[in-house]
């Protein structure tokens, strides 16, 4: 599970989140359980925009750092797949 919602301004100098929904129990790549303690790596895609504001597109992942390679090697991948191609990969699942 990622955690979404509507991101309408980040500040580069003053990072803010709001209207975020969603709770994160589980690590995305590995779907193991967060322990407290634990380091965890947060990896989002953005936009950045007019007064150096970033707008996310897509919402904020967790990942363990012992797996955040894999996910952000995939997370990149998707990244360079054209959009149609997304699509067809989204109607074989």
């Amino acid at each position: 599970m990622k955690i979404t919602g509507d991101v309408n301004n980040i500040e580069l100098d003053n990072i803010r989140f709001t209207n975020l929904k969603g709770v994160e129990k589980r690590c995305q790549e590995s779907l193991e359980e967060f322990s407290v303690g634990e380091e965890v790596i947060t990896i989002a895609l953005g936009e950045v925009k007019e007064g150096n504001n970033i707008e996310l597109s897509d919402g904020i992942y967790f990942v363990k750092t012992k797996v955040a390679s894999d996910f952000l090697a995939r997370f990149i991948d998707s990244l360079n797949k054209p959009a149609q191609e997304i699509d067809k990969t989204a109607e074989n699942s």
